[in-house]
């Protein structure tokens, strides 16, 4: 693995604001704690996210090693307005989590990277600006459907709000 996977960790706090996760879908982990005690409750493996070059792209890379820039996620985990689902982003794609259980449902965009999140202010719909695509993709919160991109005029850094008019037609 890359060291650049060890940049992707993110945090999300619960609505109550009693429970943290602390999550890296590139390395294949979530660990879920109290905010009230301080103490890791619950770890588990989920699905890796990690990019798959395939055998003759790591062959190469073996040999002649690429220097690949490093992403540090800001803001790229966020928990659903009911709680039971973490979204989270990885090397490709989003890690779709389930909180009770902190097993991985699905991996949601998995064309494209990740470095930020923000929910629509109804839930319905996750904002995530691709830096790769210099986009903000708009995803669907019950599915994962892409229901649009936004291209700014400059370089977004992160979604900050999102006003309730704003959902693509």
């Amino acid at each position: 693995a890359s060291s650049r996977v060890y940049c992707l960790s993110a945090l999300a706090v619960s609505r109550d604001e009693s429970t943290l996760y602390a999550v890296n879908p590139a390395l294949g982990f979530i660990h879920c704690g109290s905010l009230r005690t301080g103490s890791v409750d619950r770890s588990k493996k989920v699905n890796v996210t990690r990019c798959d070059y395939g055998v003759l792209a790591t062959t190469v890379r073996t040999f002649f090693p690429v220097a690949e820039a490093k992403r540090y996620i800001r803001g790229g985990a966020a928990l659903t307005a009911d709680g039971r689902t973490l979204l989270a982003a990885g090397t490709m794609g989003i890690a779709v989590i389930d909180t009770a259980t902190l097993a991985s449902r699905a991996t949601w965009a998995t064309d494209s990277t990740f470095d930020s999140f923000a929910l629509s202010p109804d839930g319905a719909r996750l904002y995530g600006i691709s830096d790769q695509l210099g986009k903000i993709r708009v995803l669907r919160v019950t599915d994962g459907a892409l229901l649009g991109a936004l291209k700014p005029a400059a370089y977004p850094t992160a979604v900050v709000r999102i006003h309730p008019a704003a959902a693509p037609n």
